[in-house]
């Protein structure tokens, strides 16, 4: 158990007091296959234990490297993580009140199956959040904050995870943002953050991508562009996201100036924008 956790403190010293990501990686590498090491990580010595865990360093690279462990140990972990709210908001990377929280990473996963309990933990997290109908103001600044920040909070980890259904992300979106500002922003970033894709400069000062175009492309135009299916697939799932969270809400620019049910061309998005913020 002293070995165990000696490379628990190795792993973290190396990601987060030295930095040395690499070197943590590799560390990681030379021990991930070790199930004895990785049951004592994600075991708690004692009931009392705050966190729910001997190796939080173990934990983290156990949800990060998800498709490279032990499937047993993954989904123990990711048990604990849902039966336990302090374990839950654990934060390594990042600060207590919105970094990358354990639930969150459980999120990163979408072949994992949540049942219907996890799900609804999840979205009891979620309506923490600043900005929500539970917490309109925007005020808390807790650790029931720590599932990320900004536009890639829990909120859209959720919205983007198939174990939620059409019908229930489309109740989820109205309650995530009570603001219709608050959410236009945050849809706005999301079809920037598709534009601004570093793999989209290709040595330019600009981003070659057509934001007129971004629901126009076909996947086979966007393989064509990237020559990845890698890069081809995350960039296409990302424009499906916002498709579809277009659909369930529309975004305050397009509400405003068209009547409910009436279509819009991808085209004059740009301009209604344009006029807006002048």
């Amino acid at each position: 158990m002293e070995d165990f956790q000696k490379i628990e403190h190795e792993i973290y010293d190396l990601k987060y007091t030295k930095e040395k990501k690499l070197e943590a990686q590799k560390k990681w590498d030379e021990v991930k296959n070790n199930k004895e090491l990785l049951e004592w990580a994600i075991t708690a010595e004692t009931e009392e234990k705050a966190f729910g865990a001997n190796g939080l360093a173990i934990c983290e690279c156990i949800l990060i490297d998800y498709d490279n462990v032990d499937k047993e140990i993954y989904q123990k972990l990711v048990n604990s993580i849902f039966s336990n709210r302090k374990f839950a908001r654990t934060v390594l990377d990042g600060y207590s009140n919105g970094g990358y929280s354990f639930l969150l990473m459980t999120l990163w996963n979408d072949n994992l199956k949540l049942t219907d309990e996890q799900k609804e933990f999840a979205v009891d997290e979620a309506m923490n959040k600043n900005g929500t109908i539970r917490n309109s103001k925007g005020y808390s600044l807790g650790d029931d904050q720590a599932h990320g920040t900004r536009w890639y909070d829990i909120r859209y980890y959720i919205l983007s995870n198939p174990n939620w259904s059409l019908e229930e992300k489309k109740k989820l979106v109205m309650n995530f943002w009570a603001s219709d500002e608050s959410y236009s922003n945050t849809f706005e970033q999301w079809e920037l953050a598709i534009v601004d894709d570093p793999a989209n400069f290709k040595g330019h000062e600009t981003s070659q991508f057509m934001q007129d175009k971004l629901y126009l492309y076909t996947y086979d135009e966007l393989l064509h562009f990237y020559f990845y299916k890698e890069t081809t697939d995350r960039i296409w799932r990302e424009i499906q996201f916002c498709k579809e969270m277009r659909k369930l809400r529309s975004p305050q620019w397009i509400t405003d100036i068209v009547p409910p049910k009436v279509a819009i061309k991808v085209d004059t998005i740009k301009s209604v924008k344009t006029s807006n913020n002048n």
